[in-house]
């Protein structure tokens, strides 16, 4: 195999030009041929026995085309290993000669991974995130939970903002009924948003038992085109209005949030426990957003097209399967690649980045910090060693816990050396 390359001054193109004895080319497209014949079925002939020149002639073109695909990737990558490049992404073969009897050449365009060159990481500078949970905000996430089992109870007051009411309706425009304007029995939480605006302002101040006509003008885009823009007369009927109760802090109450002594300091400890988890998975993705962005700007990089192209199409490919999952109908508008090259160019640079840090520091996914990532999702789960012992049964799972472990190392690392500026958030804006 006779091989020449061009490398280029700048940039990461190259041009290869490589030529061969067409004799493997020839061997391979026999040898598949033979494969076809024994299976192929034609008219006239029992499956084996159809002649070859037949084969050859409904199949010859195709199974050559296949096997000068494969035989021009093959010969590819073997002269680029040769000539001691390391490919990033094929961009297209050219000027390819295969006659039959004759030696195969090709040229080959393509593009190499780029030199990175790490920043000291003792010169960076780069804010850190952190966080306390407080006695004020444990006692806040309490009032949460008893918000999340309120009940409620009958009562003869006026319906107001957070009241469950029950009511009927009619709904009518100039005195005639429209479809879909009308129910019976409907529950409503007053202050939900649920109904058109207005309408649950018309309901606030009424009683069980009351009845009372309200105009609400629908919005000028709305679903039912019909009603768009146009003023309604609703007669409305309140059949019974609810106020929220909140459950008192009792042995009963702690237990259905798995605190079985029923003691309060233990509830609080437990509430506190899984509100630190929360806040240190937080404080784990803004820091090592924090970290990737601060090794980002320390660096230029030259990145390969072929790559970003990849990238953008699996990010594409990925958001038409999730809209597709929820029922969602493609925006063409929004399905465009333009929209998705930027974070493509960035992804595919933080990854070469990454890749250069590992190697140069020789980092690796230990198993105690792939448990210990693990054990941090696994809190949330009434028996977190059985989750973590399933997620690391899968090969595949485990290597994406893998991949989270090597960069956190890397955060680590950087994290360890640089400049530090630490800044204080409220829980509010970690779960921004």
């Amino acid at each position: 195999m006779q091989v020449s390359i061009q490398r280029p001054t700048e940039g990461l193109e190259h041009l290869i030009t490589v030529s061969f004895a067409g004799a493997g080319l020839e061997s391979a497209i026999d040898a598949r041929l033979k494969e076809i014949q024994k299976t192929v079925k034609m008219d006239g002939f029992r499956p084996g026995k159809v002649p070859m020149a037949l084969v050859k002639a409904r199949h010859g073109q195709q199974v050559r085309a296949e096997s000068l695909e494969e035989i021009l990737y093959d010969s590819f990558f073997k002269a680029a290993d040769q000539e001691g490049v390391r490919v990033a992404g094929i961009l297209g073969f050219e000027e390819i000669s295969a006659n039959e009897g004759e030696d195969i050449r090709f040229v080959t365009r393509f593009e190499t991974y780029p030199r990175v060159t790490l920043p000291e990481f003792s010169s960076l500078s780069m804010e850190k995130v952190v966080a306390n949970v407080s006695d004020t905000q444990v006692d806040e996430m309490i009032e949460r939970l008893r918000e999340m089992r309120k009940t409620f109870v009958p009562t003869e007051d006026a319906a107001a903002a957070g009241n469950m009411t029950n009511i009927d309706f009619v709904g009518s425009i100039d005195g005639v009924p429209f479809d879909g304007g009308s129910a019976e029995n409907v529950p409503l939480v007053l202050g939900s948003g649920r109904m058109i605006p207005g309408f649950e302002d018309g309901i606030t101040g009424m009683k069980a038992g009351e009845q009372k006509t309200i105009d609400v003008t629908f919005p000028e885009v709305y679903q039912a085109a019909h009603l768009a823009g146009k003023t309604a007369q609703f007669a409305i009927t309140v059949n019974s209005v609810q106020k929220s109760a909140l459950p008192e802090i009792d042995a009963e109450f702690m237990k259905a949030f798995g605190v079985e002594s029923g003691s309060v300091d233990d509830f609080r400890a437990d509430v506190k426990k899984n509100l630190e988890r929360q806040v240190g998975l937080s404080l784990m993705k803004q820091n090592k957003e924090n970290a990737m962005e601060t090794l980002l700007a320390a660096v230029t990089l030259d990145v390969p097209k072929s790559l970003v192209e990849r990238e953008l199409r699996s990010m594409m490919e990925s958001m038409a399967k999730r809209m597709q999952e929820q029922g969602a109908k493609l925006d063409p508008n929004l399905m465009q690649a333009e929209n998705f090259r930027n974070e493509a160019t960035k992804r595919v640079s933080l990854g070469l980045l990454l890749g250069e840090v590992v190697k140069t520091n020789n980092l690796k996914a230990d198993e105690a910090t792939v448990r210990e990532i693990l054990s941090l999702e696994a809190d949330s789960y009434d028996n977190p060693q059985q989750f973590v012992d399933w997620y690391l049964s899968d090969k595949n799972r485990r290597t994406e816990v893998e991949a989270i472990a090597i960069e956190n190392a890397v955060v680590e690392l950087v994290m360890s050396q640089a400049k530090l500026t630490e800044v204080a958030k409220a829980l509010e804006e970690l779960a921004g």
